[in-house]
């Protein structure tokens, strides 16, 4: 009994204070006209998520290869991340070769297929991000993944659970803000 009335008390107050949580889901076979709250009413892009999600909500991604940008509308907060997941098993594909369709190919020079620059407290967990960009390495075929001067990834980074050095031993950040990649800019 006290544990249903504390639990009663604890829901009343998260009403209140207009607090919710809630799960939406995504799926190659959805469609954006849905409602997205379960997997029969799933949404078919990663897009219409991300014009929805408010912190604390989670969307989550049945298998599958998407192929179109996603741009998140709104930032979580530091005790309500917004979380982009694949479904537990699955296998999640984001593909930056054909955003716009089979055989077409999109300029990736400002932003990379999955864009959260400018937003905070973002958790992506499980999703294969390819084809996204050029992120400017110094000689990538050669194994050098330093990123070059004119690299987009120079001081664009979050500071989200983010290193205090990069794997060479540098500090970080050494610009005007976190690299994103492994290595800081010089």
């Amino acid at each position: 009994m006290k544990k249903t009335l504390i639990t009663i008390i604890i829901a009343i107050l998260l009403a209140a204070t207009g607090y919710t949580q809630t799960n939406y889901h995504v799926s190659t076979e959805g469609n954006d006209n849905n409602f997205g709250l379960s997997v029969v009413e799933a949404w078919q892009s990663i897009q219409q998520a991300a014009d929805v999600l408010q912190a604390g909500d989670t969307v989550f991604i049945k298998s599958g290869i998407y192929y179109k940008y996603i741009i998140p509308a709104n930032s979580g907060n530091a005790g309500n991340y917004i979380t982009y997941t694949a479904y537990p098993g699955d296998e999640v594909i984001i593909d930056g070769n054909s955003s716009t369709g089979p055989g077409q190919y999109l300029n990736y020079s400002d932003r990379g297929i999955f864009d959260i620059k400018d937003k905070k407290y973002i958790n992506v967990i499980g999703l294969v991000i390819r084809n996204s960009g050029n992120p400017d390495f110094v000689n990538p075929d050669g194994g050098d993944f330093h990123l070059s001067k004119t690299s987009p990834a120079i001081d664009t980074g979050t500071f989200t659970d983010s290193p205090d050095a990069d794997f060479d031993g540098i500090i970080s950040p050494r610009g005007n803000g976190l690299d994103i990649g492994t290595y800081e800019y010089p």
